[in-house]
C-alpha cells in the first residue's frame, strides 16, 4: 500500500512541477503562437488531470495514475513537437537566407570574371 502512496504523491508532484514550467514558459513569452497555443492547451489538460487527482481525496487508483502518466506523457511530446517545428522553420529560413547568399556571390563572380 505504501508504494501506491508513494506513487500517488509522485504523480501529483510531477503533475505540478511540469504545470508550473508550462506557466513560467508562457509568462516568460517569446512564444510563437502555435508554441504559445500548444502549452496553453497542454496546461489545461495538466490542470485538468491534477484536479481530477486531488478531487479523489486520496483514493486514487493505478488506473488514474496511470492515465495522469499518459497526460504527462502527452502533454511533454506534444510540446516537443511545436519546438521541433519552430526550430525547423527557422532552419528554412536560414537555409533560404545562406542559398540566397550562395547564389548572389556566385552571379557576382561570374558577372565580373
Amino acid at each position: 500500500m505504501e508504494t501506491t502512496t508513494n506513487n500517488q504523491l509522485t504523480i501529483v508532484d510531477e503533475l505540478k512541477s511540469k504545470l508550473g514550467d508550462l506557466k513560467d514558459r508562457i509568462k516568460q513569452g517569446g512564444l510563437s503562437n502555435a508554441v504559445f497555443t500548444e502549452l496553453t492547451n497542454n496546461a489545461k489538460l495538466l490542470q485538468d488531470k491534477l484536479d481530477l487527482l486531488l478531487n479523489k481525496f486520496g483514493a486514487v487508483t493505478q488506473s488514474d495514475v496511470n492515465d495522469a502518466y499518459l497526460v504527462l506523457q502527452q502533454a511533454k511530446r506534444s510540446e516537443l513537437e511545436a519546438l521541433r517545428n519552430k526550430d525547423m522553420k527557422r532552419i528554412s529560413v536560414y537555409a533560404i537566407i545562406g542559398i540566397a547568399l550562395l547564389v548572389g556571390v556566385y552571379l557576382y563572380k561570374k558577372k565580373k570574371a
